[in-house]
């Protein structure tokens, strides 16, 4: 006969004594598992929805665990005990087995899968003993977190690594001879497609009652891979930039649905990390949405960025957090600053507003504003920093002395020493003039530092102080006169700036008629300011022919734009007035009139 038709003989032999393998589940003998056992309701109900599910009726005749050798389908074949009132006990062995598979978890699955695979496997082994380590050996590849390394796995069972190879090999001939259903590990990955993006410690916890104990989704991808099925989900690294170059940020992502945008969401956040220090979930959410049309969920976000380098959790409520190189940060730089040319301890809203100065540095090139966090963030990104010291009140200090000329411009530590030059206030053309005339930078220059240094700080209207450090209130005061007389050096009242002005006698002045469009007794005329805070209060008409007229603190003279207008003083002429401070009365001379005389 042929070879074929032989094996076919043989194979109908062995299916007339064929009992499924009492020894695995079971320690019954073959006499009992001939015997008829009751066919309980519950067992009934069970057993149909177990034969209705996916997995069963995919069952091959010759799967590795569920075999059928006749013609006869295992779910027909169980169909037909399970009407009887009696069914035989390898029937009935059957029924356990499929129930226990089609609820076990991951873990329990490839154990079971990986005993039947040793009838099958090359070289199979000969004692139980040898059955046991092989397994353990087979599980301790392939199974936990990750599978172990074969080096890992022959160390701890005293063998060779190319021993371990052998008989991990041996086992996978023994799965691989005959088809298998894993119902466990495709619950295991559909569920895992289902909740992704997740990290695989994220996974895994997700996941854990498909998993079971101490096992991990990453050794059953593998697994997978292995047996040549294929998996929904699949891992991948992404590359996160840091100053040490790029550092992989791992996910688990579903085929059908891969993370592309998470790949932009991290560039999103490093780039406000350069400049700000931190950024926040709702901000990353918000330009996905904008740029993709993705907007993926708070849980999805905090995966993503909870894997990336340096990740820190500034705020959980509002969703700040920080990631590697904050340290290097626009803000980092700018609070070093700060602390080179502080005098003690700087409190929070100081850094606060030294932050906030440069708008070029809010608005980047690009045109997207960085968000600028709330200070009990900023105090908590500063935490982190070795460098900076804070006490209880978030005022900071510097660990060790910072070095100005490390940290600052040579534009910079050239205004710092101006400014010291002064007392501590300066003015922004004693700024300019050592800054151009001795170190030769252009006037845009001294624009740019006294606007957007964090070592420089704005105290008046073109006066400048040190950051950080307490301000004599008598160098303020001497700043403001010679800022005063830089104003009108070339005024007809240069002689009058620093001079103390007699105001017994009526003071004569030119002022210039308002341009505004408004109502006349809304618009204001201004005072000259080297007569600001000298002449202020209620005014009545010298003739009380005119509307008396109101001088405050800010120089606005209101109500004289109308009595210049009823005089027939177009919008923008220039004219005088003559003010009488003791009698607080006024006049409006005739053009001509040079009667009354300047007592200044």
């Amino acid at each position: 006969m042929p070879v074929a038709d032989v094996l076919g003989v043989l194979a109908k032999l062995e299916a007339l004594y064929w009992v499924p393998a009492p020894q695995r589940g079971s320690s019954s003998s073959g006499a009992q598992m001939h015997t008829l056992i009751p066919v309980d309701p519950a067992l009934r109900e069970r057993m149909e929805a177990c034969l209705s599910s996916a997995w069963v009726k995919a069952l091959h005749p010759h799967d590795l665990r569920f075999p059928r050798l006749d013609d006869q389908t295992l779910s027909e074949w169980l169909g037909g005990h399970l009407e009887r009132k009696e069914m035989p006990a390898a029937a009935h062995d059957v029924c356990q087995r499929l129930l226990a598979a089609d609820s076990a978890s991951w873990a329990q699955e490839l154990a079971d899968i990986t005993s039947w695979a040793m009838e099958h496997a090359s070289p199979r082994p000969g004692k139980e003993e040898t059955k046991k380590r092989w397994t353990e050996i087979f599980l301790a590849r392939h199974g936990g977190l990750s599978g172990l390394e074969l080096q890992k796995v022959g160390e701890q069972f005293g063998l060779t690594r190319e021993r371990v190879r052998q008989i991990c090999d041996g086992v996978l001939v023994g799965l691989r001879s005959h088809p298998v259903q894993m119902p466990a590990l495709e619950r295991l990955l559909n569920a895992a497609s289902r909740v992704m993006p997740l990290s695989m410690e994220d996974a895994n916890v997700q996941l854990a009652p498909f998993l079971g104990e101490g096992y991990g989704l990453r050794a059953a991808m593998n697994f997978a891979d292995l047996m040549d099925l294929k998996s929904p989900v699949r891992e991948t690294a992404l590359r996160a930039r840091t100053h040490d170059g790029y550092k992989p940020v791992t996910l688990v992502e579903a085929y059908d649905a891969p993370a592309s945008w998470a790949k932009d969401a991290l560039a999103h956040a490093r780039r406000d990390c350069t400049f700000v220090g931190c950024t926040n979930y709702l901000r990353i959410a918000g330009l996905l949405a904008l740029e993709q049309g993705i907007a993926p969920d708070l849980e999805t976000l905090q995966t993503v960025f909870g894997n990336a380098p340096g990740f820190r959790v500034l705020d959980t409520d509002s969703g700040w957090f920080t990631l590697a190189d904050s340290e290097s940060s626009a803000t980092a730089s700018r609070m070093r600053k700060i602390m080179a040319v502080a005098d003690g301890s700087v409190d929070l809203d100081t850094v606060a507003s030294a932050l906030m100065t440069d708008d070029r540095w809010l608005h980047r090139e690009d045109g997207r504003t960085l968000a600028l966090p709330p200070l009990h963030v900023l105090a908590e990104l500063f935490s982190g920093w070795d460098w900076l010291k804070a006490n209880g009140h978030n005022k900071y200090t510097a660990r060790t002395t910072i070095d100005p000329n490390e940290v600052l411009s040579r534009t910079e530590v050239g205004a710092v020493e101006v400014i010291e030059k002064h007392g501590g206030a300066a003015t922004r053309a004693e700024l300019a003039g050592h800054l151009i005339g001795n170190l030769g930078v252009t006037n845009v220059a001294v624009s740019q530092i006294a606007a957007m240094s964090a070592a420089v700080c704005k105290l008046d209207h073109s006066i400048y102080g040190v950051r950080g450090r307490p301000l004599p209130a008598e160098a303020l005061m001497e700043a403001r006169k010679r800022r005063t007389a830089e104003q009108y050096a070339r005024s007809p009242y240069a002689e009058l700036v620093m001079q103390e002005i007699d105001l017994s006698a009526p003071i004569r002045t030119t002022v210039t008629q308002s341009a505004s469009t408004v109502s006349p007794t809304l618009r204001v005329v201004y005072l000259p300011s080297y007569l600001s805070g000298k002449i202020t209060g209620v005014f009545e008409h010298k003739d009380g022919v005119l509307p008396q007229i109101t001088i405050g603190s800010a120089n606005q003279i209101r109500q004289l734009a109308k009595a210049a207008l009823s005089l027939g003083i177009g919008p923008g002429e220039r004219f005088d007035i003559i003010f009488d401070v003791p009698g607080k009365t006024y006049s409006i001379p005739d053009s001509e009139d040079k009667s009354e005389t300047i007592s200044a």
